[in-house]
């Protein structure tokens, strides 16, 4: 019986400290990484996909609000579509797209439709 209770001791420390290992990883994953390194490729994949000019003048920045993890872009504009008008389509001061964290654990990815600041 004491031998089971030691066992049981250790596998919930090895649990635990894998969960604080993984914790510290995905925290340190978020607060490194810098969204501004793929301006470019962002704005390249954009409007190879929708057609029309996009851009991001402002910072771009991950967002942590436990169990959601956002995106923020500042200063977005969508070019509208050719035959139209010469002006954005689309121009906010901020946008931001909220992802739920704990149905990946799951193979499910919820996004928020986003919001808008113009």
């Amino acid at each position: 019986m004491r031998r089971h209770i030691h066992w049981l001791r250790w596998t919930v420390v090895a649990v635990l400290a894998g969960l604080l290992a993984a914790l510290l990883a995905f925290g340190y994953l978020v607060l490194s990484f810098d969204p501004n390194a793929y301006r470019d490729e962002i704005i390249a994949q954009v409007e190879e996909r929708t057609g029309r000019a996009f851009a991001i003048e402002g910072r771009m920045r991950l967002r942590i609000d436990p169990p959601l993890l956002g995106f923020e872009a500042r200063g977005v504009a969508l070019g509208d579509a050719a035959g139209f008008s010469d002006g954005p389509m689309l121009q906010a001061q901020r946008v931001e797209v909220y992802m739920d964290v704990l149905p990946l654990f799951g193979g499910t990815v919820l996004v928020d439709p986003g919001t808008a600041v113009t």
